[in-house]
């Protein structure tokens, strides 16, 4: 209710005045609109030297039901008492959100409703190298990590590891295509090169394509440190995230650096019904792509680090941040929806439906909300 109320006074202070943007950096080919941010600073000075505007990129149906935008209509619950600090590495939803897998130090496990339950797997899945998992198809999970790990895994039966040469490789993100049949990981390898406009790091970004199993695609984006995240718009380019805001597009098989958006390091990306995109990041650092990549700077409840994302079927975006946080976005501002839940957790892994979100930390916990 008190967002409701100030938004509209910061829309119509900024309608008064011309404002310019700072510190954003994009390719020549590319445009960043200059814009105001709505974003409140905190006493000890303005939190990222990016002005940028606030604007809506979702459809007017997708808050024509204003009880789903506001945080008093959903209630949440902690469906899964946190376990331990660092319990889960990495975890994934299935697609109707009943189940979850997720992997930790010590192994996979599986969440049906009520607590955790332990899968067998095999001695040659290496928990420990492990950094994300993600949905192949129904029943059939991808596991990748450090040493070029990519493993077709049925969680509870066997698994395969797919064949890349290069195992300096650590992938930290994963993009399946429908039915399966392409899957895209982005991740980082030692740096050979200069990266970040003649700057020196030890690490830089990775692509890998495999197609039924196949390796089909291993290329370097030698302007990135490190790629965390990975998304396909509906026009089919590829998009990847990364460190220091940097967005990498793939299309043909050649990466190109479209520019840093920002100066906080992204950590996941998200395909939107327009054929945009969004990204959250560091600091809570939230930003909409248009489908020509041009980037705006939104507004966002928290300054806790943005960690995980959904999509809900509507096209409506949630995250999940630090501090066990659950934010919906709502016409181009990412609000708080979930209240103070006792768990000093991150948000590893989402799951959106319109009226019901479900969240795994780091610690175990389980969490869910639904429109009252």
């Amino acid at each position: 209710e008190l967002w409701a109320a100030v938004e509209p006074i910061l829309r119509a202070a900024s309608d008064r005045r011309s404002f310019s943007s700072m510190g954003l950096r994009a390719a020549p080919s590319q445009e960043v609109a200059p814009a105001v941010s709505s974003k409140p600073q905190s006493a000890g000075g303005p939190r990222s030297v990016e002005t940028l505007e606030v604007t809506s990129r979702q459809s007017p149906s997708q808050d024509a039901d204003a009880q789903l935008a506001s945080p008093a209509a959903w209630k949440w619950r902690i469906c899964v008492a946190p376990v331990r600090a660092g319990t889960v590495r990495a975890g994934a939803f299935d697609p109707a959100g009943d189940t979850a897998v997720a992997i930790g130090p010590t192994g996979l496990v599986r969440w049906e409703g009520s607590t955790w339950t332990r899968l067998p797997v095999g001695p040659e899945l290496d928990a420990k190298s492990v950094r994300g998992l993600v949905w192949l198809k129904a029943g059939e999970l991808m596991v990748f990590g450090a040493r070029g790990m990519a493993v077709h895994l049925v969680p509870g039966g066997g698994m395969e590891a797919w064949d890349l040469p290069d195992k300096e490789v650590t992938f930290l993100g994963a993009h399946v295509d429908p039915q399966g049949a392409t899957v895209t990981m982005v991740g980082e390898r030692p740096a050979r090169k200069a990266v970040r406009g003649g700057g020196q790091a030890t690490t830089m970004g990775t692509i890998a394509q495999f197609a039924r199993g196949k390796l089909t695609l291993l290329t370097d984006a030698t302007s990135s440190a490190r790629l965390r995240g990975v998304t396909r718009l509906r026009a089919g380019v590829v998009v990847a995230c990364g460190d220091w805001g940097g967005i990498v597009r793939l299309e043909m098989g050649v990466p190109e650096h479209v520019g840093s958006v920002c100066g906080g390091h992204l950590h996941a990306i998200a395909s939107l019904g327009d054929a945009g995109a969004v990204t959250v990041g560091a600091g809570g650092h939230a930003l909409s792509l248009s489908p020509r990549l041009q980037a705006q700077l939104e507004a966002v409840q928290t300054t806790r680090d943005l960690l995980a994302l959904a999509v809900d079927p509507a096209g409506v975006a949630w995250s999940g941040s630090a501090q066990a946080r659950l934010l919906r976005r709502t016409a181009g501002s990412w609000v708080r929806m979930s209240g103070e839940l006792g768990l000093q957790s991150s948000v590893v892994a989402l799951w959106a439906a319109p009226r019901t979100v479900r969240a795994i930390c780091d610690d175990g916990a389980v969490i869910e909300g639904v429109v009252a």
